[in-house]
């Protein structure tokens, strides 16, 4: 069983890691979206856009 320090300092990192992933994903967003926009994709092209860029290594 890893120690409360150990689990405090990944909670840490998951947070971070998760915020960098959602702030990254929205300054993206704009563009993607207005060249989806032009492509004549649907709208839910860009979550689907989005859900891979954020999970791509």
């Amino acid at each position: 069983m890893p120690s409360i320090k150990t689990v405090m300092v990944s909670l840490v990192a998951l947070l971070a890691s998760l915020v960098a992933v959602v702030l990254s994903a929205k300054g993206i967003s704009p563009s993607l979206e207005a060249f989806l926009g032009r492509a004549g994709a649907l709208a839910a092209t860009l979550g689907i856009f989005i859900a891979a860029y954020s999970t791509a290594p």
